[in-house]
């Protein structure tokens, strides 16, 4: 057995001969900026792989002729069985065939196909589509599109808008397996396709992982239809930061606990409510200068929120800072918080457009006066007022919250064994109706300033009812 290898210009020929007859094949490659006049007729069969620029006319004499076409080809292929492969968004370049000869387009991986670059690409005996999403913008074009198409475990079939497609529709060119994605769709339905007399249809039916189309299938008014989707975040955004002012609530109550010695403390902590739950932890280190308490703290929530219009969850965490000062028995304290939000909810039609897991963001504000009556040394009864301004930003919805409120705290402590032992108490009343209470049991070594407390908060709001537990190590200095 003999083997030899000849090699013209940009392209090579491998050639194995053998007794009782030969295999040939040949792969050609014209690189970019690259003008190919000479490429004119095929021997054996051949794959092209053309980046630059093809004049001439090819005759395939019958060989199979393989074509990757990331360039121009400006001449006629005539004489045998083309295939085209697509492999990528800039290789839809359209090839000119001679009277009678067939054309095979296989397209593999690449999304977001629009319509008309395939319809460009000209006629073929067959269109094999794999693994790719074709955009959809008239569906009369897609089903008048006569040609031979298979589409083999493509992805999705994208019709780019709710108006392009109707219930009842007949859909042509798919399968049995093909997804079907309709952006700006209605949240409460989904596209389903099903096989009626031999054709696909096209069909809408409910939603499964959304819980308003519950409710809405009881409703039959337009009106009351329009009513009911203001409380679902799919239409209004707004609902997102539901659970955010719950949790910030929270903070903003609590941070009247904290003691006025110097320490860092962690803490854990679950909330859980009618229709929010989160757990988390907070990293609290406070300092003094001169007469001022400082405090800064950085926390961390993973949350959900399930009514019955939303169900999704998300992450917020964030930072604040405060600062305390006494007049005698008068005080004064403030604190700025920032929380960011990272949401995991999908199907938002906001302007027009389907969204998927945005980011939102508030701040708030506090500050409060009170005055402490230290009823004998270690038990000190403290009435106080404040207010609050905190706001919300999801997409370009703020929405903004006033409060002013009213309430009390009690403290009391005691030393046993080298062991302060401490108890607190918070009750407060806002304008709004809000109500808040708080209870805090722990205790402090005095030798090594180590200690631990366990508190138990609840919240009562026009939106739900929350109790937060939570577990604090801390360390005095």
């Amino acid at each position: 057995m003999k083997w030899k290898l000849f090699v013209f210009s940009s392209c090579f020929i491998t050639v194995a001969t053998a007794v009782n007859g030969a295999l040939c094949e040949a792969i050609i490659t014209v690189n970019a900026n690259e003008i190919r006049s000479d490429i004119s007729q095929l021997t054996q069969k051949t794959t092209l792989y053309n980046y630059g620029t093809i004049t001439s006319d090819i005759a395939t004499d019958g060989y199979n002729f393989d074509i990757y076409n990331y360039g121009t080809i400006s001449g006629t292929i005539s004489g045998g069985f083309v295939n085209q492969y697509i492999d990528s968004a800039n290789a839809f370049n359209s090839i000119n065939l001679g009277a009678g000869d067939d054309l095979y387009v296989y397209i593999n991986g690449v999304d977001n196909i629009n319509l008309t670059t395939l319809i460009n690409l000209g006629s073929a005996e067959k269109y094999d589509i794999k693994n790719s999403s074709i955009i959809i913008d008239n569906l009369q074009t897609w089903n008048d599109w006569n040609q031979s198409v298979k589409l083999d475990g493509t992805d999705t079939l994208i019709f780019s808008d709710p108006s392009v497609v109707q219930p009842g529709d007949v859909i042509k060119h798919i399968s049995e397996t093909l997804k079907v994605s309709v952006p700006g769709l209605d949240p409460a339905s989904v596209p389903a396709l099903s096989q009626s007399y031999g054709s696909w249809i096209m069909n809408f039916v409910p939603n499964p992982n959304y819980p308003l189309s519950n409710v809405l299938s009881s409703v039959s008014s337009s009106e009351d239809i329009n009513r009911i989707k203001q409380f679902s975040y799919h239409f209004n955004p707004s609902v997102l930061m539901n659970p955010i002012k719950t949790m910030n609530k929270f903070m903003i109550s609590n941070i009247l606990s904290y003691k006025n010695s110097l320490y860092s403390g962690f803490s854990g902590s679950y909330i859980m409510s009618d229709k929010t739950d989160a757990y988390g932890f907070d990293l609290n280190v406070k300092g003094q200068y001169n007469d001022i308490y400082l405090s800064a703290g950085f926390n961390f929530h993973d949350f959900s929120y399930q009514d019955d219009y939303n169900d999704f969850d998300g992450l917020m965490y964030g930072f604040n800072i405060g600062a305390k000062t006494y007049f005698d028995n008068l005080w004064l304290d403030g604190t700025l918080g920032l929380s960011f939000v990272d949401f995991d909810a999908d199907n938002i039609l906001y302007n027009n457009e389907t969204r998927n897991n945005p980011f939102g963001f508030g701040w708030y504000g506090t500050i409060n006066f009170g005055y402490d009556y230290v009823l004998i040394p270690d038990l000190t009864v403290s009435p106080f007022v404040g207010t609050s301004v905190a706001t919300y930003h999801v997409y370009s919805i703020d929405d903004t919250d006033y409060n002013v409120r009213g309430g009390g705290k009690v403290e009391y402590s005691f030393v046993v064994d080298n062991i302060k032992y401490e108890y607190s108490g918070i009750g407060t009343i806002s304008v709004n109706g809000d109500l808040y209470g708080a209870l805090k049991v722990g205790f402090v070594s005095e030798i090594d300033n180590a200690g631990l407390a366990i508190g138990f908060d609840i919240l009562k709001t026009d939106e739900e009812i929350g109790y937060k537990i939570s577990v604090c190590g801390n360390i005095s200095f």
